[in-house]
């Protein structure tokens, strides 16, 4: 550093300046990795925190129960498919065999091993019936014959079944709906299981008035035209052969998928077979108008995931691609990516857009 000469500095002072300049140097070069290191850490932690978030609301999917159930009556199979450790489900069961009951949904918890998750997610879901308000006292309660058509709220209640049931019965009868087979009672919202398996002995659902050949024609051809995408249950309940628990069914099985693009896609909701879909066929119209895409390149994991046609293997790769390597470009693309065949693809593009 010769340009120091020009300062009349001495040795000592050249190196005492040249150390200065060293440790100003030092002190920048900190300042800038302190402002740029922490950006980049939060980033890093984001995206740490949204895949722990992602595999949390995962787990908590796997964990629902279908459906209401009585953990003193629910059959032994059923706990054997619930998401808890194999040995809370061996002291729940041997808990029952020795005579014992639950009193409230809290006792659960006192099961040795039981998920407190598991617990929490389906809260909601268990339903003791002991616990459930009735008009008459539980001595007073009676068993007869009764059509769930025509029956009265005081006959509901005394066969036992709790008052804010038997109002949900008459509102779905007020709407308009009826009861076509026995087990469409289970499609009122929270129905214990156990309960209907106790009453399902005495439902007596009368049959329609008889009528005429000719005039069982000229009623099928009355009947309504109905778009599936937009129709509501009680239109879905002038259709042959759907009764409330397909109604209510299908409506759910087409809020997750979007829509439906062809009637044979009710052969996809449970227990719907090929005798119904030939009944109800001639009275459906289809719009793919009416379908709701996803975006197939801003949806999240946790919306793709919640489509009937992926599954998680698939939505990972997706995700990672949009990721690493960018946007897709074209439905079609998506036959070239791992875990992805042709017709894996076809099925999913009436509900996918590259927007």
């Amino acid at each position: 550093m010769r340009w120091l000469s020009k300062f009349h500095l001495s040795v000592t002072e050249r190196k005492g300046f040249i150390v200065l300049l060293t440790v100003l140097f030092g002190l920048v070069a900190y300042r800038i990795f302190i402002i740029f290191w922490p950006a980049q850490e939060a980033v890093q932690q984001s995206a740490l925190l949204q895949e722990i978030e992602l595999w949390r609301e995962e787990q908590r999917i796997a964990m629902l129960v279908p459906k209401a159930f009585d953990p003193n009556t629910i059959a032994d199979s059923v706990i054997q498919n619930f998401k808890i450790p194999k040995y809370a489900k061996e002291n729940w069961i041997k808990f029952r065999s020795r005579g014992r009951k639950f009193e409230s949904k809290a006792d659960l918890l006192a099961i040795y091993g039981m998920d407190s998750t598991w617990f929490t997610v389906n809260y909601d879901s268990i339903l003791l019936i002991s616990e459930t308000p009735r008009y008459a006292d539980a001595g007073k309660t009676q068993k007869f014959n009764f059509d769930p058509n025509t029956a009265t709220q005081a006959e509901l209640v005394l066969l036992g079944i709790p008052e804010y049931l038997a109002e949900r019965i008459l509102k779905y009868r007020q709407a308009g709906g009826t009861f076509k087979e026995p087990e469409d009672v289970q499609s009122i919202y929270n129905f214990p299981e156990a309960l209907y398996d106790e009453l399902r002995p005495y439902i007596r659902i009368k049959p329609q008035a008889d009528v005429s050949k000719g005039e069982e024609k000229q009623k099928e051809r009355t009947i309504e035209i109905i778009n599936l995408n937009k129709c509501d249950s009680l239109q879905l309940l002038t259709l042959p052969s759907i009764g409330p628990t397909f109604a209510g069914r299908i409506l759910k099985y087409r809020k997750k998928l979007g829509g439906f693009f062809k009637a044979e896609q009710l052969l996809e909701v449970y227990g719907f077979d090929q005798e119904r879909l030939a009944n109800v066929s001639a009275y459906l119209v289809i719009s793919g108008a009416d379908i709701q895409k996803l975006a197939v390149n801003k949806a999240t994991f946790k919306e793709l995931l919640a489509h009937p046609y992926f599954n998680y293997e698939q939505v990972k790769v997706l995700v990672n691609y949009r990721e690493k390597i960018g946007p897709i470009k074209n439905i079609s693309n998506l036959s070239q990516l791992e875990h992805f065949s042709a017709k894996d693809v076809e099925r999913l593009a009436p509900y996918l857009s590259v927007d």
